[in-house]
């Protein structure tokens, strides 16, 4: 496992073993990056240790046998440690593609970054190479009878301790630990936020002050268009790709050419993808009140025409032409799902009654079949649909949201998050728990069974 995983971790430098993995290893592709196999390496490498001191403290293990291993192998390690420490250069130049970013008055990095590289490698190196004497010298106390085995115990956990303790603290130091009140008040909401948290409807909000898709900040107060996460669905993705960021191009561009707000309010109707996604609140400075996008779609509306798409492709480029207030569009996988014709009914109404993380109800009446379209992702592997109690499909459409067709009448929707993994594994952890503890009651009533019987 060590050999293998720390092969992976050279990524491109090893680059067929990675095809191999990336090709015929289920999820192996799903990695962000190659170094996570590490992880692995490292744990195999700590397992190895623990077995080995587990046969050095052995009764049955010859304690004149090991002192001979244990020099050779302290000599070849810390040896290594010691010559990388003396001459880091052997680890390459220290630089890095990404120091040709710092131009300008940040210029001096590139010539600065390579030194502290060399100078962590050498420290951290000699560091290794003293705990390796220490440890060797502990075993070697230990097998010509210097030391008890206890006391042995004793030396080797805060040696353990203090390997680990000043590498965790490079992560996690005394700074990261606040009082409770003073981490709550890290994020203050700015001028455009307080006016916004004021609208108690549900809605999605477009911070433009900050990177949009990089900074996750304007999700501590609203549903955010914007935003990052590490493992990000790939169909927002997509969209953001082919659809949002031109967008919001365009809305930029109409921002420094407008004269007039009907040219800004005509920009605003033309986003189709960002009207559907019910961006309600465009903030464009945190001091200003923000700017308020009156033809956002809303949390669901009905449409009158349908449009379907032969695959992604097509259904990427049709949600960029069509009027997502009226129309939608969908795969070909989903058409046999929805009706051939809608007939319009002035008087139909659906709106949102209910929103909560893990449900949301709509209330629906017409008098005649409709489709709807819900500004909520499409989430199959957990999300249910219900009517009158009935679980009732649902599509897929405008690539990445909701839609249902609903028969004429007067009823409620019901959306409910309730993944079978969720119920599952509760199900597993309460029959393993009754498991263990059964076992725990059958091992002390053995032993109570044959503490009596010697008695």
């Amino acid at each position: 496992m060590i050999a293998l995983t720390l092969m992976l971790s050279w990524g491109k430098n090893f680059m067929w073993l990675t095809d191999i993995f990336i090709n015929y290893v289920p999820l192996y592709n799903k990695f962000r990056t190659v170094s996570m196999t590490l992880v692995a390496t490292g744990f195999g490498i700590t397992l190895m240790a623990i077995l080995a001191l587990k046969e050095v403290f052995a009764e049955k293990t010859d304690k004149k046998k090991l002192i001979k291993p244990v020099l050779i192998s302290a000599a070849i390690v810390g040896g290594i440690a010691l010559i990388f420490a003396m001459i880091p250069s052997l680890s390459g130049n220290f630089t890095a593609p990404a120091d040709a970013q710092y131009q300008g008055n940040n210029s001096f990095l590139r010539e600065t970054l390579p030194l502290d590289r060399a100078a962590m490698l050498r420290s951290d190196a000699l560091r290794s190479c003293m705990l390796i004497l220490l440890a060797a010298g502990l075993i070697w106390l230990y097998a010509k009878n210097f030391l008890k085995q206890k006391v042995a115990y004793v030396l080797f956990g805060i040696l353990i301790l203090g390997d680990l303790v000043p590498v965790a603290k490079r992560y996690l130091n005394n700074d990261n630990f606040q009082r409770k009140h003073e981490v709550v008040n890290m994020i203050q909401p700015s001028n455009a936020d307080k006016i916004i948290l004021q609208d108690k409807s549900q809605f999605r909000v477009l911070d433009a002050t900050v990177d949009i898709f990089q900074n996750a900040t304007p999700s501590y107060f609203h549903k955010n268009i914007g935003g990052y996460h590490a493992a990000k669905l790939r169909r927002y993705q997509e969209l953001i790709n082919m659809q949002i960021t031109p967008e919001i191009g365009r809305l930029f561009a109409t921002f420094g050419r407008a004269k007039t707000a009907d040219q800004v309010s005509n920009a605003m109707d033309s986003l189709g993808v960002l009207n559907m996604l019910n961006m309600k609140y465009l903030i464009y400075n945190k001091e200003a009140a923000p700017i308020v996008n009156t033809h956002a779609n809303g949390n669901v509306w009905l449409v009158n025409n349908i449009r379907v798409a032969t695959d992604a492709n097509q259904e990427m480029k049709l949600l960029g032409e069509i009027n997502t207030k009226k129309e939608m569009v969908v795969d070909k996988s989903f058409e046999a799902q929805l009706p051939t014709k809608l007939v319009s009914d002035s008087s139909a109404h659906i709106a949102l009654t209910k929103y909560e993380p893990n449900q949301v109800n709509y209330n629906f009446s017409s008098k005649t079949d409709q489709v709807a379209v819900f500004s909520e992702i499409y989430y199959e592997k957990g999300w249910n649909a219900y009517i009158n109690g009935q679980k009732v499909p649902y599509v897929r459409a405008n690539y990445l949201l909701r839609a249902m067709p609903l028969k004429a009448g007067n009823y409620e929707i019901v959306f409910k998050f309730e993944p079978k993994s969720y119920s599952m594994g509760n199900t597993i952890a309460l029959v393993s728990s009754l498991l263990l503890l059964l076992s725990i009651t059958g091992f002390l009533y053995l032993q109570w069974k044959k503490s009596k019987k010697q008695a």
